[in-house]
């Protein structure tokens, strides 16, 4: 599995996405390592979402500060 930072949703959420090894980030997008999304998760800096989101490629990880809004 790979894992993508991007943008989500009509109000640009900041997430990091579980896909595929073969997907390539699209413009503006990066893959980060599973050890990178794991310090930010239990930093808390990212929330596991995935149960909010209709994205069936995966886990979906949210950054907390954008979860307030």
């Amino acid at each position: 599995m790979s894992y993508i930072l991007t943008t989500i949703g009509r109000d640009s959420k900041v997430a990091v996405i579980e896909c595929d090894d073969n997907e390539s980030p699209k413009k503006g997008e990066r893959k980060i390592s599973f050890d990178t999304l794991l310090k930010n998760v239990k930093s808390g800096l990212f929330v596991d979402a995935t149960n909010k989101c209709n994205y069936t490629g995966g886990k979906v990880f949210i950054l907390k500060e954008d979860l307030s809004c």
